[in-house]
């Protein structure tokens, strides 16, 4: 039997879904068109930032490498062998955009080349020593202090704020002096003092080659610049203000830093003392570019010599009779045979000689540049005779 086929109700349930769907169609167009809209836009602002990101960019050049050799533009902070072959440079880098400001450069065969042995990104390395062959130090200014106890082969860096228990405190150390491989001294002052009248002189002392330093002196009025205590205990520390109306700074130990003892230097001293050198405690000389005085007393008194010679450089007192000085202006080093009461000109140079080493009074090197410091010339004297090596 067949059931009839009602037509109304086929219709009805036709409507129902015709009115389902009128009744979802705009829900569903709206949706769909605005994930259109939306994939429209990311694709736009990806656009937009991929062309803002090409529009700056950076694109950096290769970095300079390290210089492995002794470059040109460079300024010789000081001089220092331990044999006729073995020997070291301290260089402060000229230059704008030079990614290092100091380094330190060896020499194993007697100074005609020199490799790279440290670069220091953040300080100016002021000079190199050495107790024996393989322990060294380099300090520099902005608190940093290298050691080495393999011949430089690697270089540790000290956090002096730590070992010297400020924290908050960064020095420019300046110059380094060991007596013997357990006792030594560093000079130097406040990050931010004054370099003219006035300053914050300290000086620093180990009595364990290096593991622990403490302040041994200190002064409120004068920037220190050198030291030099000879093994009876007897020695001095010198700075001063850099200008000529400033006063000069020399202090007096005869028990190796438990005591100092300020001098009163009198007319014959003015301004900055750069440099002091004693043979013994009582032979010894004070300089910088303004002259050379020798005294003989152990510091008592001092001499002025070799005035009409020009500006000093650097002295090396090679034993009880042999002295050497670089002089400036014209450039030159001087030879006394002694103690400087006379002198004569051992080399002439067109370089402007500042740096000097000696082994012993027949072997020694000197450095200079000229003066638009584009390279450095370094002479080696050997068998009473000067020559230039680089």
């Amino acid at each position: 039997m067949k059931l009839p086929i009602s037509t109304n109700n086929h219709t009805n349930v036709q409507k129902n879904d015709e009115k389902r769907l009128s009744s979802h169609s705009p829900r569903f167009t709206s949706t769909k068109t605005s994930f259109l809209i939306a994939l429209i836009v990311i694709a736009l602002v990806c656009l937009v930032s991929s062309c803002t990101e090409q529009e700056v960019e950076i694109i950096e050049p290769p970095k300079q490498p390290p210089p492995s050799t002794l470059p040109d533009s460079i300024n010789v902070n000081n001089l220092y062998f331990s044999d006729e072959l073995s020997g070291w440079l301290s260089v402060t880098f000229f230059g704008n955009g030079k990614k290092y400001k100091g380094g330190l450069f060896k020499t194993t065969n007697g100074g005609v080349s020199w490799n790279v042995s440290l670069l220091s990104e953040q300080s100016i390395l002021k000079m190199v020593c050495f107790t024996d062959r393989l322990h060294g130090w380099s300090p520099g200014n902005k608190g940093i202090l290298f050691s080495t106890s393999d011949g430089g082969i690697t270089w540790v860096k000290y956090d002096t704020r730590k070992f010297l228990g400020e924290e908050d405190t960064l020095y420019n150390f300046v110059r380094i002096y060991f007596r013997n491989c357990n006792e030594g001294w560093i000079v130097g002052s406040k990050v931010g003092s004054p370099i003219d009248c006035g300053g914050f002189g300290y000086l620093f002392h180990t009595t364990n080659g290096g593991n622990d330093w403490s302040i041994q002196y200190t002064t409120t009025d004068a920037a220190l610049t050198d030291v030099d205590v000879q093994a009876d205990g007897s020695g001095c520390i010198v700075g001063g203000g850099h200008f000529l109306d400033c006063d000069p700074f020399i202090s007096r130990t005869s028990n190796s830093g438990g005591t100092w003892v300020r001098q009163d230097v009198g007319p014959y001293i003015q301004g900055h003392v750069g440099r002091v050198q004693f043979r013994n405690s009582f032979y010894g000389f004070i300089f910088d570019s303004r002259g050379l005085l020798r005294t003989t007393n152990g510091g008592l008194t001092w001499d002025t010599i070799g005035t009409a010679m020009g500006a000093v450089k650097e002295v090396c007192i090679v034993n009880d009779s042999v002295v050497y000085a670089a002089f400036g202006s014209p450039a030159a080093i001087y030879k006394s045979t002694d103690q400087g009461k006379n002198w004569k000109v051992d080399l002439q140079s067109e370089e402007h000689l500042t740096r000097l080493f000696f082994l012993n009074d027949s072997t020694g090197w000197a450095e200079g540049i000229v003066a638009s410091f584009s390279r450095a010339a370094i002479y080696k004297l050997q068998n009473n005779s000067w020559a230039k090596i680089r």
